[in-house]
C-alpha cells in the first residue's frame, strides 16, 4: 500500500508488478514481467521499491531497486540470489534506515541481513529457525 495514498496498492506477482489505482483499476507497472517474489516498499520513501525473484528468461534477479514505483529496476547486489521474502527497516529501527532482512531460497535457504542499504549482506545465525518464513517484519525501535 502507498502510505501517502492508501487507495493505491501494489501486488508483486510471478508475472510482474501490479498497481491498483484509487478508482479500482489494475494495471502493470514497468516493462519487465519478472517474478517479484521478494518485494517491499521503502517505509521512508514510497517511490522506492525493492525486489528479488526470477526474470522471465530464468535465473535469479538478485537484490534490485526501483526509484520510480517499479517502472525501472537496477540490480544493487547479490546476483544469483532469490529472496522469497524481503523487508526494509524504517529510519527509527535500531539498525537504522539502511537495514534489510531477506530469506533466500537460491541454494541453501538462509536468512540474510544488510545494514548498508543492501550493498553488502551477511548471514546471521538463525538458531531455531527451521522453516522458510512467508514474511519478515522489521519493527521500529521502542522506548
Amino acid at each position: 500500500m502507498n502510505p501517502d495514498h492508501p487507495a493505491i496498492i501494489y501486488v508483486a506477482t510471478h508475472k510482474g508488478l501490479l498497481q491498483r489505482n484509487p478508482e479500482g483499476k489494475w494495471f502493470w507497472m514497468g516493462k519487465k514481467r519478472a517474478d517479484y517474489m521478494g518485494f517491499t516498499i521503502d517505509p521512508d520513501d514510497n517511490q522506492r521499491f525493492y525486489a528479488s525473484g526470477h526474470p522471465s528468461t530464468g535465473g535469479n534477479l538478485g537484490f534490485q531497486m526501483s526509484e520510480n514505483h517499479g517502472q525501472d529496476w537496477q540490480q544493487i547486489a547479490m546476483p544469483g540470489v532469490d529472496f522469497h521474502t524481503l523487508t526494509k527497516a524504517s529510519a527509527d529501527h535500531p539498525h537504522g534506515k539502511g537495514a534489510f532482512y531477506g530469506w533466500a531460497v537460491s541454494g541453501k535457504n538462509e536468512l540474510y541481513t544488510s545494514k548498508d542499504g543492501g550493498k553488502t549482506w551477511t548471514q546471521p545465525r538463525a538458531v531455531g529457525l527451521k522453516d522458510a518464513p512467508f514474511e519478515l517484519v522489521a519493527l521500529p525501535a521502542t522506548t
